[in-house]
């Protein structure tokens, strides 16, 4: 199935694996902005909120539950990944043979920034976090695609 003009999200340079760094890292990013609030920006910003207090940690709450969910969605992603490639079916046989190295690298930069997200290390998965949220859009944009959301 060889084509001239792929869609950007082909099988490609779309695996799996990148969907779910990246709603890993937006969950993580959601949940440092909420850490980063104030109780007094919170009132600032909507005066008619009853307990700013009470409020902001329901916020927080909700967006530590959301990045744990996405912890776990992150973890059984490459994980059903691994196992797909390892079964009687592997992903890569369906991949047009031009784009196998654009393959290979999406997934093992996927599997890269799941793992320092995971990670014990805070600047490893501020990096990471980065990558996904800005480099693969621009380097989306670089190779003549442009992302429609």
């Amino acid at each position: 199935m060889t084509r001239t003009r792929r869609h950007p999200h082909s099988e490609a340079g779309y695996p799996a694996e990148r969907s779910g760094a990246t709603f890993l890292a937006v969950a993580q990013r959601n949940l440092c902005l909420a850490r980063g609030y104030s109780p007094a920006a919170l009132a600032a910003e909507d005066p008619w909120c009853p307990d700013p207090v009470a409020e902001l940690a329901a916020w927080i709450g909700r967006m530590e539950e959301a990045e744990r969910f996405q912890r776990v969605a992150a973890r059984r992603c490459v994980e059903d990944a691994r196992r797909h490639d390892a079964g009687p079916d592997p992903r890569w046989l369906s991949i047009d043979p031009t784009d196998a190295a654009e393959f290979a690298d999406s997934v093992m930069r996927a599997r890269g920034a799941i793992a320092a997200m995971l990670g014990p290390d805070p600047a490893a998965a501020l990096a990471a976090r980065y990558d996904v949220l800005v480099r693969w859009r621009a380097d989306d944009e670089a190779g003549g695609w442009r992302p429609s959301c």
